[in-house]
């Protein structure tokens, strides 16, 4: 019965020593997760306070790096904006020259009219004059 007991005592200290060993493992596992969360939490500290200086600096316009690409795509963002202005510019000078032909053109024309109308209103009193004349003419006549 002794040799049960002790052979049963060894099996709960061979638990015991792999229980605590197992423990232990997990105790140096967070530990070790603990200190990267640690390490983590200060960089990122750091780099907000990095991003919070560079925010309230002024930016300095001399420091700025592009690449070819970049200033590829800004010379042609200018350069649309200026064709598009330059185009726009001709457009509006070409409707403009266009409108005063044809103001010229309607002043012309009403012109025309206007003295067509005063030569047909000479000729209505001439008209009527001389119907006058030819009244007058008659009565005297009788």
């Amino acid at each position: 019965m002794s040799a049960v007991i002790l052979q049963m005592v060894q099996q709960n200290d061979d638990k015991h020593e792999a229980g605590h060993t197992r423990l232990r493992l997990d105790y140096r596992e967070i530990e070790k997760r603990v200190f990267a969360l640690e390490r983590a939490y200060t960089d990122t500290a750091l780099e907000f306070t990095r991003i919070k200086v560079k925010s309230d600096a002024p930016i300095d316009g001399m420091q700025i790096k592009l690449s070819v690409r970049q200033w590829a795509a800004i010379t042609m963002g200018i350069l649309a904006v200026a064709g598009a202005a330059w185009s726009s510019a001709a457009w509006v000078k070409s409707d403009v020259q266009a409108l005063r032909g044809e103001f010229a053109l309607e002043t012309r024309l009403t012109d025309e009219r206007n003295q067509s109308m005063m030569k047909s209103i000479d000729d209505l009193r001439k008209r009527q004059e001389l119907l006058e004349i030819e009244v007058r003419n008659k009565n005297r006549g009788r």
